[in-house]
């Protein structure tokens, strides 16, 4: 029983895989031209390799594998571990495009770009145009929504720098 004990209290160690070396493994998997269950593809490929991957595991990456293809297409991505999915990813990408624009016409007229309100607004504008009445009871379009949207899409909705906005103004003034 003390044996028992003693394994127990051992902490078995996690890794974590890069989204390219999940690609790879699961690319050499599929490249296979007779198909093998995964069980004993991965029981050779265990024999054969110092890295040891859990059953599971592998079994999510195979499911997985278009989303992780999607994914890599942004290299930033390929180096990550978990690849997320937004749940109201078409509707985002619509309205990230239209404030992309919106805000770039406003910060020309020098005027304030799209507040947290205006962009909650329009995404249940843009949800129930995309999905009916019906849908529209699914999504919430909360603050916290809003903020992980503005979070996620901070690079197209970015402000410019107010030290931009002054330097470009002087430039204009002592062209005049």
């Amino acid at each position: 029983m003390a044996k028992a004990k003693e394994q127990s209290s051992e902490k078995k160690s996690r890794k974590s895989y890069t989204l390219s070396a999940k690609i790879k493994v699961v690319k050499e998997y599929k490249s296979q031209q007779h198909r093998v269950s995964i069980t004993k593809w991965l029981e050779k490929r265990n024999s054969a390799s110092e890295i040891k991957l859990q059953y599971s595991s592998f079994k999510r990456w195979v499911q997985n594998y278009d989303t992780m293809i999607q994914s890599s297409s942004v290299p930033s991505k390929l180096e990550s571990k978990r690849v997320r999915t937004r749940p109201y990813e078409d509707m985002e990408k619509i309205l990230a495009e239209y404030l992309s624009i919106r805000n770039m016409r406003l910060r020309s007229e020098r005027k304030p770009v799209s507040s947290s309100t205006f962009i909650r607004n329009k995404a249940s504008e843009f949800y129930i145009d995309l999905y009916g009445e019906e849908a529209a009871k699914l999504f919430k379009s909360s603050g916290g929504w809003a903020h992980r949207f503005q979070n996620c899409y901070k690079d197209i909705l970015a402000p410019q720098e107010p030290n931009q906005i002054v330097k470009e103004s002087k430039g204009k003034e002592e062209e005049e």
